[in-house]
């Protein structure tokens, strides 16, 4: 799948989450903002961000940053909590939408969906406590 249609298939995977859990969802006009879409809510609105990943020894990786082109070259961004309010990423081969607190300090953010070798259990963040929908 080209990476521009794996974007949207996620953009349309956190609405679909979210529409399921009656939230409002408005998608912005154009590609220029820093959020993919936006969320509603009792008169709340949070902007989020859809990052599509794929599971690799039990661990999802999703990079916060903001990739863009033009014909200057790649341009990279490095989001701020001001940019947008909530991480939603999109495991692509079990479809899972996980939703991630944004707070601008991390280039990336990885969970685990199996559990540790080790059986370690301190500073691991497990998948299911971000879980929005499942397949």
């Amino acid at each position: 799948m080209l990476k521009k249609h794996q974007g949207t298939v996620g953009v349309l995977r956190v609405a679909h989450a979210y529409q399921l859990l009656e939230y409002n969802v408005l998608l912005p006009f154009g590609d220029s903002q820093k959020y993919d879409l936006v969320i509603e809510k009792g008169g709340e609105l949070k902007r989020v961000q859809v990052k599509t990943a794929t599971e690799k020894n039990g661990v999802v990786y999703a990079d916060t940053r903001v990739i863009g082109h033009n014909l200057k070259g790649v341009n990279i961004y490095h989001p701020t909590k001001e940019d947008f309010d909530i991480l939603a990423v999109v495991e692509m081969e079990t479809q899972n939408v996980y939703a991630i607190p944004f707070d601008g300090n991390r280039k990336q953010f990885h969970f685990r969906t199996k559990k540790t070798k080790n059986n370690q259990q301190k500073n691991v963040r497990l998948a299911s406590e971000y879980l929005l929908l499942g397949p």
